[in-house]
């Protein structure tokens, strides 16, 4: 009689253990209604993977074009400077037009003149009908314009904001008459200076 060694009796125990388990599972596997295989497929088609993905890239709004201001028009009444008249104020509007791609706007402008200058009270900018565009007058016809812009590139909220600056100086046409006089200029190019 051959003699079976202790391990040797324990593999065998651990070779039917494992067959009896993988009869089982296969047991399960058919009541599921799924084969091996199928399981292989379906463990293969939900792996995921760590690759990281590449950002889309950020496109700048940017200021390539002039803003257009149209149909400028500075009337100053007759009065205006003299002490009889300390009252009289002249009055400034215009037509802003922005046409840069996704940033396109048109609003428009206007506020009183007081000499040959156009400002908010502080030394600020004069809004327009649209908020983010702001401008004011300087002594020898110059138009300063500043306009505030939204750009998710520039940072998230609220570093998303920036503002753009501009000025040109105006050629206008001026027409004296009995109140006053009209000074007008169909269209000034305002090339953009500076942005912040």
């Amino acid at each position: 009689m051959k003699r079976v060694s202790k391990t040797g009796s324990r593999s065998l125990i651990y070779q039917d253990m494992m067959l009896s388990l993988l009869a089982f599972f296969g047991f399960l596997l058919a009541l599921a209604g799924a084969s091996p295989a199928s399981t292989r497929d379906i463990s293969a088609s939900t792996t995921t993977t760590n690759t990281p993905t590449t950002p889309t890239p950020c496109h700048y709004k940017a200021f390539d074009k002039p803003w257009i201001l149209k149909d400028i028009t500075i009337f100053t009444p007759s009065g205006q400077g003299n002490s009889s008249n300390a009252t009289a104020h002249g009055t400034v509007s215009f037509h802003f037009c922005d046409r840069n791609a996704r940033l396109l706007l048109e609003t428009d402008c206007s506020g009183d003149v007081i000499g040959d200058a156009c400002e908010a009270g502080d030394g600020g900018y004069v809004s327009c009908e649209n908020a983010n565009v702001g401008f004011k007058l300087a002594s020898g016809g110059v138009v300063m314009v500043e306009r505030w812009y939204e750009d998710n590139c520039l940072g998230p909220y609220p570093y998303n904001s920036g503002e753009a600056f501009g000025q040109n100086t105006t050629k206008m046409s001026i027409q004296q008459g009995a109140s006053g006089t009209l000074a007008s200029q169909s269209e000034l190019l305002v090339e953009i200076t500076a942005m912040a």
